[in-house]
């Protein structure tokens, strides 16, 4: 299978591929005829703050956020939300008292 740089896991990347039959989920076109490595990202789950709730799926560690859930992972890793300046940012709030 060729790889594209990602943040998906390697064990992730192969359990979806198996569950989709190693075909692209949107158009069927097989893995082993493509040249190309097939995109995950846009198939990968997301945190949906909307229907599900912030602590089933993480907890703050001082300033960082720690993902408990594959969702929150992916999450975490792709909004980079432990970036240095988004870390450097959440401590100055939490030292004011306005984080969280």
């Amino acid at each position: 299978m060729t790889r594209s740089a990602s943040h998906v896991p390697d064990a992730v990347r192969e359990a979806v591929t198996e569950r989709a039959g190693r075909r692209c989920e949107y158009c069927l076109y097989p893995l082993e005829a493509s040249l190309l490595s097939f995109e995950m990202e846009h198939i990968v789950p997301f945190y949906n703050p909307r229907t599900q709730r912030w602590a089933d799926h993480f907890r703050l560690d001082g300033a960082q956020i720690v993902p408990l859930t594959p969702e929150a992972r992916v999450t975490v890793a792709i909004l980079q939300l432990n970036h240095p300046d988004r870390l450097i940012e959440r401590e100055r709030l939490i030292q004011i008292g306005r984080y969280p």
